[in-house]
């Protein structure tokens, strides 16, 4: 840098006292290659000062990232769609695919804790070291030797199929 700050100033003081004293360029017929340049120090003042503005413009696509976040990232700022959320026929309400609507929920909540209820008063304080059996009104099922049996007053739920292994139609 300094040995082109050094060209310049020898060839501005040719073209100061030299070429414009004793040669004069239109006599020549050819015009010295500084007359055509002129001096730029503003280049030097631009590259000193820190201007408080971008230099370069951000990419529409990380605009986007910095707003919005990404994906891929893990970073985003937006609220997934869910496209598992169906509507229960019976009931009208919402619910997600792979788990009960609410209100069936709650009703399957409500006979397992009677029957829990029911399984507490029958063993008391004692340990729970037999089988349990659950007898609906109107059911014949019997049950092995040594398997306490618990009755419920009320017909089974039709959510709850007769053998617990087998899968139910919900």
């Amino acid at each position: 840098m300094w040995i082109q700050r050094v060209a310049e100033e020898i060839q501005i003081f040719l073209q100061q006292h030299i070429i414009r004293n004793y040669l004069r360029p239109e006599l020549l017929g050819v015009a010295s290659p500084l007359a055509r340049q002129t001096p730029n120090d503003s280049s030097e003042i631009s590259e000193s000062i820190l201007w408080a503005v971008p230099k370069k413009r951000r990419s529409l696509e990380k605009r986007m990232t910095r707003r919005f976040g990404s994906k891929h990232w893990g970073t985003s700022k937006l609220v997934p769609m869910n496209h598992r959320i169906r509507v229960d026929n019976k009931t009208g309400e919402f619910f997600v695919l792979g788990q009960l609507a609410p209100r069936t929920f709650r009703a399957v909540m409500d006979e397992t804790q009677s029957i829990q209820k029911k399984v507490k008063d029958l063993f008391g304080k004692e340990p729970k070291n037999a089988e349990v059996g659950v007898r609906y009104v109107g059911e014949n099922k019997r049950f092995g030797t040594g398997t306490k049996i618990v009755e419920m007053e009320t017909e089974r739920p039709k959510f709850f199929s007769r053998s617990l292994v087998e899968k139910n139609g919900l």
